[in-house]
């Protein structure tokens, strides 16, 4: 699931876009059509090195594992390789930074977070109040990880990671349903092909991550069940402060 996730981040582009119904959905499945190839050759071919699926299973930079098994022999192109591979999880932190400050950002300018991470830069219009209140938020979290001995950081994010974003996939599949049976006469530019099989399919393969997540992986369960807890904060933040704060009005960043 790792080597797909955070496709679903694109659209979040959908306000700053140029055309949006058309081109979101040309990125979103263009994305997942070029994740689905990569991993098509880098899960069969791994498998088939020296203790291949057994070092998969536990790897979190495949590709990269791969890559130094077969030109072990050849430093420079393996490292060489690897500086690719650096490049292209370099891209995904840009993703994720864009992704959360869009959230967070959406979220304080509708009242339901405090006002000041809608805050702009007006040089740059940039979200910088929710850059930096997701920045210090994720390094207190991985502060706490780290000098508490927990184990190993990586693992730990990369599990909090899936789940949350099989908490979102459960919601979207959720409300794709919803709306589909009570708003039957909602105007939709982009209508999926695979309708609501599609999103009962994706609804019910993401229960069945997350339960496993919590119920098969012990040793990182902590980990899991604090995700759920930052849920169950944020859902009561909501229905204390959140739902009663009056909604600002919306701006556009490129049209400050």
């Amino acid at each position: 699931m790792w080597l797909l996730l955070g496709v679903e981040d694109v659209c979040l582009a959908g306000e700053e876009a140029i055309a949006p119904e058309r081109n979101l959905p040309r990125g979103m499945i263009s994305g997942l059509f070029f994740l689905i190839v990569l991993c098509s050759f880098t899960i069969p071919c791994n498998s088939g090195l020296p203790d291949g699926i057994t070092k998969l299973s536990s790897s979190v930079h495949p590709l990269a594992d791969g890559l130094y098994e077969i030109f072990a022999s050849s430093p420079t192109v393996a490292l060489t390789l690897s500086c690719f591979c650096c490049i292209a999880l370099l891209t995904t932190f840009n993703t994720f930074v864009y992704a959360y400050a869009r959230q967070v950002y959406s979220l304080s300018i509708r009242g339901y977070f405090p006002s000041i991470f809608g805050f702009i830069w007006q040089r740059f219009k940039s979200p910088v109040g929710a850059l930096l209140f997701g920045a210090i938020l994720g390094y207190i979290v991985l502060l706490i990880i780290y000098f508490t001995g927990s184990g190993a950081v990586s693992q730990i994010i990369l599990n909090m990671t899936i789940m949350g974003a099989t908490v979102a996939y459960i919601c979207q599949m959720s409300s794709f349903i919803y709306l589909r049976f009570k708003c039957k006469d909602l105007e939709r530019p982009y209508v999926s092909p695979l309708g609501n099989f599609g999103a009962l399919f994706v609804l019910i393969t993401s229960l069945f991550i997350l339960v496993s997540l919590v119920a098969l992986d012990s040793e990182y369960r902590w980990a899991t069940l604090g995700c759920v807890g930052w849920y169950v904060i944020g859902l009561l933040y909501f229905l204390i402060f959140g739902r009663n704060q009056p909604t600002t009005q919306f701006y556009n960043m490129d049209q400050m």
